[in-house]
């Protein structure tokens, strides 16, 4: 299991005026995209991930690739920060993982602010083993803070073997099955229900705050259209023109 660390995103298709990285550290903030924007666009009969590792290579002597330039059957595990705190919000099952970053080419491309970046990747898996969230429903915490869990880094290998880690990769594992039937109910023993409906207007109202807030520190005007019934929440501008 490799548990990878992205950029908040709703659909990871690509950069919107709806649909954009936050809270994916300094060089999102700096940048304004990532090159995770697309790790669920399907291409062809895949999808390939990116993630910010350190000198863009993933150690995969730690999952069994020792001597090798990649490693197969991988479940690899995408967290992003929420406004309610790290969280699950998907999977490739049967993935392969690199070594070293691979490069990009014409057929994967994402546009920002009039630019088309081709971004490479280092894990590739079938489309039909990809598994995405929605965002309402991504509600399982990642104990980020705790040993082990990969706090400072980009890349966990949950190698450790406490008894902590162990029953979260138990649960995981549990709520990945459910998950991929329609039930995101919480990883709690005993509590099967679905997210309650105060809880998810709770989780909408902090993420449309802290949006809000990291737009406006970056000199952006930002109104609130949740009530027009356009299609989202905010619309963003700098000037008079709507940020893409």
């Amino acid at each position: 299991m490799l548990i990878c660390n992205v950029a908040w995103m709703k659909h990871y298709q690509g950069i919107t005026e709806t649909d954009y990285p936050i809270n994916g550290g300094k060089y999102i903030a700096e940048n304004g995209y990532g090159h995770e924007v697309i790790n669920f666009a399907r291409n062809g009969q895949f999808v390939y991930g990116y993630v910010q590792a350190k000198n863009a290579t993933i150690n995969i002597d730690r999952i069994g690739g020792a001597g090798q330039d990649y490693v197969d059957d991988v479940l690899v595990v995408w967290r992003a920060r929420s406004a309610a705190g790290v969280v699950v919000i998907g999977w490739y099952k049967n993935a392969r993982v690199y070594r070293n970053e691979q490069p990009g080419n014409s057929r994967r491309v994402f546009h920002y602010q009039g630019k088309e970046y081709y971004p490479g990747y280092l894990i590739r898996a079938k489309a039909n083993d990809s598994f995405l969230i929605p965002p309402p429903n991504r509600v399982f915490p990642v104990p980020v803070t705790h040993k082990g869990f990969g706090s400072q880094t980009f890349v966990s290998f949950l190698e450790e073997e406490t008894a902590e880690i162990k029953k979260f990769k138990q649960q995981l594992t549990d709520f990945i099955r459910r998950a991929e039937n329609g039930d995101y109910s919480s990883p709690i023993k005993g509590h099967r229900g679905q997210i309650d409906t105060e809880t998810k207007s709770k989780i909408e109202k902090i993420a449309i705050d802290t949006t809000t807030e990291f737009y406006i520190d970056r000199g952006y005007d930002v109104a609130s259209v949740e009530r027009d019934n356009v299609g989202y929440d905010l619309l963003v501008t700098k000037g008079r023109r709507p940020c893409a």
